[in-house]
């Protein structure tokens, strides 16, 4: 394998977040030599509904609205949980009746900005992402719903493909909540449109952050995939060798360590096309699947 060009990487700094150079490339050195990146003991969080993703296909589940209310609730907390229970049986037009209700009869409940999350998806599977984008701006930053609203707030502007205004908002989640089990998602969203706008010291950066702060997150798998991709992809950063030996990396964690995140990806299928069509291309041979 030709010597890793590491130390030429220049890489785009976030204050509040960023590592500098030297930390980052001791930490892709160790990837590319699978000795340096020490993963800790592991344990994979409940899911519930994967989000829709492109090059993230997101295992981890939105943090989703709390539904654990009280067994006799208020008028307030009945009206909610009844919404919640509508939306869950795919009742979209009642439920969205109730949370619109909701919001116009009780403007000051605790539970508003719970009821304008559930509107939102509403909205959102309604095709309505202007409706979902003004919904979702009435939340504060104050609230508890608030990264949750980021969340949506980026994912509905990614599906509008403005990816600027989309970036705005994880970078949001990533800086000012980076203890909160969106963070690491919306990094390597983040590393995602970089990636996408030939950006790959960005996108290098944002991966890197999670294998480094995000050891026992499900996102693990997509960082380690997102740079190889980029090596393999990116217009400036182009190094088959590097792409071919993170996708080994990656497939070991699979297979024959049966590691946590890696074991059960559903990436795993990509990357061995990927690495496949690197050897036959550019090797010259082909590998078993």
């Amino acid at each position: 394998m030709k010597k890793i060009i590491i130390s030429a990487l220049i890489f785009f700094s976030i204050p509040g977040w960023s590592m500098d150079s030297k930390e980052m490339e001791e930490i892709l050195r160790g990837i590319v030599e699978a000795d340096s990146v020490r993963e800790t003991e592991q344990t994979v969080k409940n899911d519930e509904t994967p989000a829709e993703q492109p090059l993230n296909p997101e295992k981890k589940a939105e943090s989703g609205p709390e539904t654990d209310l009280k067994s006799s609730p208020s008028p307030e907390e009945a009206l909610i949980k009844n919404g919640i229970q509508l939306y869950e049986a795919s009742f979209f037009e009642n439920a969205k009746q109730r949370f619109e209700n909701f919001i116009q009869n009780f403007p000051e409940s605790s539970y508003r900005d719970l009821a304008s999350i559930w509107l939102s998806r509403i909205y959102l599977k309604e095709n309505d992402d202007e409706k979902a984008l003004n919904i979702l701006k009435t939340i504060g930053s104050d609230s508890g719903e608030y990264p949750l609203a980021l969340s949506l707030l980026g994912k509905t502007y990614l599906r509008k493909k403005e990816d600027a205004k989309a970036m705005e908002y994880f970078y949001r989640i990533a800086s000012l909540f980076p203890d909160h089990e969106l963070a690491d998602d919306s990094l390597i969203e983040i590393a995602g449109l970089h990636m996408n706008s030939n950006r790959g010291n960005q996108a290098i950066e944002a991966a890197i952050k999670v294998i480094k702060d995000y050891k026992d997150r499900e996102t693990l798998d997509d960082a380690y995939f997102m740079i190889a991709r980029v090596f393999e992809k990116d217009a400036v950063l182009k190094d088959f060798s590097i792409a071919r030996k993170i996708y080994k990396i990656f497939l070991k964690k699979a297979t024959a360590d049966k590691a946590p995140f890696f074991v059960n990806s559903p990436l795993i299928k990509k990357v061995k096309s990927n690495l496949q069509n690197i050897e036959i291309n550019y090797y010259g041979k082909i590998i078993s699947s």
